[in-house]
């Protein structure tokens, strides 16, 4: 197969992955109102559905301003908690990361280790 049918096909694959994925989070929302589930519910439930065994999970997602909540905890004389009650995840600043003194990258090496990602692909239809 040539590249031009390769990419072809790649880009109806990713036009019906998309359209399968927003059918499907449809029937997911459908489900979810006919089972009656609560907008601020965690956890995990199965229930037999006809023939079917269906496990339902939800998680709640947490975004944290980092620079407010040391503010906060600062503001109201609780830093000891700040370490207790939250991790903390490096996460590397690529710009300046690369700016950065090869004596000072060299320094943090060891603690670093870098692999390739999966590559990915974004395909549109050209018009004309």
């Amino acid at each position: 197969m040539g590249i031009n049918e390769l990419v072809g096909q790649l880009y109806e694959a990713k036009l019906a992955e998309q359209a399968a994925k927003e059918y499907r989070l449809g029937l997911e929302a459908q489900l979810a109102e006919k089972l009656g589930v609560p907008e601020d519910w965690e956890g995990t439930q199965t229930r037999g559905v006809g023939l079917f065994r269906v496990k339902l999970s939800r998680k709640m997602n947490v975004k944290i301003d980092t620079n407010r909540l040391r503010e906060q905890a600062r503001v109201n004389n609780i830093l000891p908690m700040v370490d207790l009650l939250f991790r903390w995840k490096p996460e590397l600043n690529k710009e300046k990361w690369n700016m950065a003194d090869e004596k000072v990258k060299l320094a943090f090496a060891p603690a670093i280790e870098v692999t390739p990602g999966k590559a990915s692909f974004s395909i549109e239809r050209m018009e004309g």
